[in-house]
């Protein structure tokens, strides 16, 4: 029996609040081709597993398909990201993040994250280059933090078409 990754539901929830999920696309055997759509949408996972990978995509209205969903959502210019401040409160400090190769936008180090692997000890999101070329990020942070962590800094950036740039609130809800 695959093992879950600790504080997995209250992290699906707070996904949930933005309209997003992880769907699962661990595979036992190497495939030939990627996930359809349809096998996407099959795997809506509410249980994140050790050593289980994970596509966060925006979850469909009734009637509406992932597909239809996800272009809505890249369509609108919306992307998920973790934004972290570069001088952390102190209350924030002792939040241990590894990342790599975002954008910088003001007092912010900001990081796309569309894909999860959850690990023993830690999870490792990050987004490929084919999700946003210019800046494939990468972030590493500790399984025990991980709840608290995206409280604090998962937001949805959003790049409107006149130029502007708008972010959601953090949740700030869940603290394991």
């Amino acid at each position: 029996m695959d093992k879950r990754f600790p504080g997995d539901r209250n992290l699906a929830d707070l996904l949930k609040w933005y309209g997003l999920a992880l769907y699962d696309v661990t595979t036992t055997l190497p495939r030939a081709v990627s996930f359809s759509w349809e096998e996407l949408a099959a795997n809506e996972a509410s249980d994140y597993l050790i050593s289980h990978r994970y596509y966060l995509l925006p979850l469909p209205m009734e009637g509406v398909t992932v597909r239809q969903a996800y272009t809505a959502f890249r369509n609108n210019g919306t992307f998920p990201i973790l934004r972290i401040p570069k001088t952390r409160p102190k209350e924030e400090r002792h939040f241990t993040i590894e990342a790599a190769d975002g954008f910088v936008q003001n007092d912010f180090n900001s990081y796309y994250i569309n894909e999860f692997y959850f690990q023993k000890d830690s999870l490792s999101a990050s987004s490929s280059i084919f999700f946003s070329y210019d800046c494939p990020s990468r972030v590493i942070v500790p399984a025990k933090q991980t709840v608290e962590i995206f409280n604090h800094y998962f937001t949805l950036i959003t790049f409107a078409k006149d130029g502007s740039v708008t972010y959601s609130e953090p949740l700030r809800k869940y603290v394991d």
